[in-house]
């Protein structure tokens, strides 16, 4: 990810108080009335486990035509 937008977005607590970049998504197949969830996350090592940064809209993402 090289957009600062991109990353701000992303940019969550992980539950220790410190701010990660939730990269990773999932987008179940369900679709509602808001559009499709995304489910962002990360591995935290340490803890050995996976930490939900967000669920809900689509994050920003920049437009692909300039």
């Amino acid at each position: 990810m090289k957009n600062e937008k991109v990353i701000n977005d992303r940019m969550r607590d992980n539950g220790n108080k410190q701010k990660i970049v939730f990269e990773l998504h999932l987008k179940p197949s369900t679709n509602n009335r808001y559009g499709t969830v995304r489910i962002h996350f990360s591995w935290d090592d340490k803890q050995k486990k996976v930490i939900v940064g967000w669920i809900g809209r689509h994050l920003y993402l920049p437009s692909k035509n300039p």
